[in-house]
């Protein structure tokens, strides 16, 4: 996948919560959580994990803090799609499960 492709599903720029959602989800499939595990990981309801993943609300700290932590995806990657700076088998965890363009 080219790097505008990368961005693209990303929605790198996009501050909105939607497109945080978008990406909420890419890191939950990297991480390959269900919204029930990552609820119990960070000891939130199973309807605010899903509020986060539709847009409905923006990721929380706890979620946030959690991927950084565990799994090494930073808050600029959920607030602005911003990936450049991740390792390569980061990136490609993120978006193998993005369609190819």
């Amino acid at each position: 996948m080219k790097p505008e492709d990368r961005e693209a599903a990303a929605r790198t720029g996009d501050t909105s919560a939607e497109a945080c959602g978008v990406r909420l989800t890419m890191a939950m499939n990297a991480a390959e959580l269900s919204q029930k595990e990552l609820s119990a990981q960070v000891n939130k309801g199973h309807t605010s994990i899903s509020n986060q993943q539709n847009g409905r609300q923006f990721p929380s700290r706890d979620v946030m803090m959690y991927f950084y932590k565990f799994h090494d995806i930073d808050f600029n990657f959920f607030y602005v799609g911003k990936f450049s700076h991740f390792p390569p088998e980061l990136q490609e965890r993120l978006f193998s499960n993005t369609s190819e363009k």
